[in-house]
């Protein structure tokens, strides 16, 4: 009987603190005053030159968000977003419409979107552009356009899993 008491003292304990220790690994912390949620079904990958952090969807190695992180402020901070956005019609993807102010839980900024390829090899690409008080931010993901929907869900629960400093 005093066994059967500590297995059913121990599971319902397990159920309380397990959720805890799950939200605790997903959070990620960039190092640079903001911390966010990992979606479900993404794994964090080494951060390249220029990225806070990195993730790519699993399974699909071609579908990434990376969070990418400035410290400027003032007038170099909209140089920063007008040249990203250059660059990126350069290198000939297409805007779809115009970028648009978004509320992602307690972050605002702008929203972006851009396409480019064609057929099974078409890319859309998102583009989330805010300030914090240490300098700017831009949350870049890019999708298989089959499936935007389902990621696009995961890229905008990251976003309102926001926590900045």
């Amino acid at each position: 009987m005093r066994l059967l008491l500590s297995f059913y003292f121990f599971a319902a304990i397990s159920i309380f603190v397990a959720p805890v220790y799950a939200d605790e690994r997903d959070k990620i912390d960039t190092g640079q005053g903001l911390t966010y949620e990992k979606p479900s079904g993404w794994t964090e990958t080494p951060n390249k030159k220029g990225t806070a952090s990195a993730l790519v969807a699993a399974g699909d190695d071609t579908s990434q968000i990376e969070l990418r992180y400035a410290k400027i402020e003032g007038e170099q901070a909209r140089n920063y977003f007008a040249t990203f956005h250059t660059s990126l019609s350069k290198a000939k993807l297409q805007r779809v419409g115009e970028g648009t102010e978004k509320k992602f839980g307690k972050l605002e900024g702008v929203l972006t979107e851009y396409s480019t390829g064609e057929g099974a090899k078409q890319k859309v690409l998102f583009v989330f552009e805010f300030s914090t008080s240490g300098g700017v931010w831009l949350v870049v993901g890019m999708f298989d356009a089959r499936q935007r929907d389902e990621h696009l869900k995961s890229y905008e629960g990251l976003l309102a899993s926001v926590v900045a400093e």
